[in-house]
């Protein structure tokens, strides 16, 4: 079987797993809130940056920052310091894919454009369903 569950009477702290699982402490639960709430700064940060400086510039000043932090996200952080990463990363990547969403209109006719958003959007579902398994394979 590919997955290894932890029966609920086992301390996996104590145990000799090489990755032993945590609870969550209510500090991380506001980690997670603070990069969920990064989406709204980002839309409106690509909203007006797309009708000030155009789609293209937009879209490429937000994959370079998404970039950026992303690439500083690999060095070992303080937890406060990942966040922000994690904040501007999700911010940036949330206005790109709208700027591209809207800029994608704008490019191709419609039968190009419903074939290939439609293809990327199956796609994207079926990774979405395959992440949690994968992850439990890889994660072992």
């Amino acid at each position: 079987m590919f997955f290894h569950a932890v029966p609920d009477n086992v301390n996996t702290e104590d145990s000799n797993c090489t990755r032993p699982c945590h609870i969550l402490a209510p500090k991380d639960y506001l980690h997670i809130l603070w990069t969920t709430i990064a989406e709204f700064p980002g839309l409106i940060i690509a909203s007006f940056g797309a009708d000030f400086l155009g789609r293209k510039p937009t879209l490429a000043f937000g994959l370079l920052v998404l970039s950026l932090s992303c690439f500083c996200l690999m060095a070992c952080l303080e937890r406060t310091v990942m966040t922000v990463l994690l904040f501007v990363s999700r911010a940036m990547i949330s206005g790109a894919f709208m700027v591209l969403y809207v800029y994608t209109h704008e490019v191709y006719p419609t039968a190009v454009r419903a074939l290939g958003l439609g293809t990327c959007n199956c796609f994207s579902r079926l990774g979405t369903i395959l992440t949690p398994f994968i992850a439990q394979v890889l994660h072992v």
